[in-house]
């Protein structure tokens, strides 16, 4: 009689024993967990929504708690004087060679800007070119915003506004942007600040909206300027200069 054995088709796989006890998740755990887990994403879809339409009041705090506070810009000022006089003379003569000219007034100083630059790196690069100019830092603090859900949506508008204004401003003294169409994209960002603009005045919000108003009516009359004035295509170097350095120390 012949051994077939050899020959027999062997299930290579090994049966894993189930496990018991602590090692096993029950079915009717899993079913509550992925119950539990349906219900938070439901919760926080729900959340994220809403403060989307709130202008993310609570997405913009917790990123300020992780950064540890709010976008800084870098002026770089032309010169420093005591008189408002002097300060306005320095202002014509830096406008004329396309420098901002804006001037800033604090602790009885008079400074006045040659350009705005949203990192030390770059603003520090300038300043290596141009002698006896130096940095001066402002930190956004948006002091005149309140506390509110507007107040927080106002916040996101102007920095983003800023930020925009900005990259069209340096396109455009670096050639890279023509005239048309700078001007195309810095109409948009009115647009933007004109609905931010009608938002608040609609929501009446008394001597608390005041000053939230007061700043944005600020940067959308600069940004209004800039479209009307009809500058000429040296003078728009300086006045998108002047601008953005306007947008800078709005937010402090």
């Amino acid at each position: 009689m012949v051994d077939y054995s050899p020959y027999y088709l062997k299930n290579f796989l090994r049966k894993v024993p189930e496990r018991t006890g602590e090692g096993r998740t029950p079915p009717k755990k899993n079913k509550r967990f992925l119950k539990t887990l349906l219900i938070v994403l439901v919760v926080a879809s729900v959340l994220l929504l809403t403060d989307y339409f709130n202008g993310f009041l609570i997405v913009n705090k917790i990123k300020g708690a992780f950064t540890g506070g709010d976008n800084k810009y870098y002026v770089l000022i032309a010169s420093e004087h005591e008189s408002e006089t002097e300060a306005v003379a320095s202002a014509t003569v830096v406008r004329a060679n396309g420098g901002a000219g804006y001037i800033i007034y604090e602790k009885e100083h008079y400074y006045v800007a040659l350009a705005t630059y949203l990192s030390r790196e770059d603003a520090e690069t300038v300043e290596r070119k141009n002698d006896g100019t130096f940095i001066y830092e402002i930190e956004a603090r948006f002091s005149l915003f309140p506390d509110m859900a507007l107040g927080e949506k106002a916040r996101t508008i102007l920095t983003e506004s800023a930020e925009k204004l900005n990259s069209v401003s340096e396109r455009y003294c670096e050639k890279t942007l023509s005239a048309s169409s700078a001007l195309q994209e810095t109409s948009d960002i009115r647009n933007d600040l004109l609905n931010l603009k009608a938002e608040i005045v609609d929501a009446e919000l008394g001597e608390e909206g005041d000053s939230l108003l007061s700043v944005v009516d600020d940067a959308f009359s600069a940004a209004e300027a800039l479209l009307s004035g009809g500058y000429s295509t040296t003078e728009l170097e300086s006045v998108f200069r002047y601008v953005v350095t306007l947008f800078a120390y709005s937010m402090r």
